[in-house]
């Protein structure tokens, strides 16, 4: 149900997490100010099994992983 995303940044400020299915919809996003290094935790318990791609937006900084959900 949950996914942690851990981050590194050159420097605290705002920073986006969209989650994505395979069509390329977002799904999922939360915004918030990060520290320098931090974690961010994301409720996937309301989506269905299947691979989606998780990108995090911070400035100067976009990094997209994938992501498997299991049930």
């Amino acid at each position: 149900g949950w996914a942690t995303v851990r981050y590194s940044l050159a420097k605290p400020g705002p920073v986006l997490v969209t989650v994505f299915d395979v069509a390329g919809r977002a799904v999922e996003q939360q915004a918030f100010t990060a520290n320098r290094v931090g974690l961010a935790e994301l409720d996937l318990r309301k989506l269905p099994a299947g691979i989606y791609l998780v990108r995090l937006d911070a400035e100067g900084l976009t990094r997209t992983q994938k992501l498997v959900v299991q049930r």
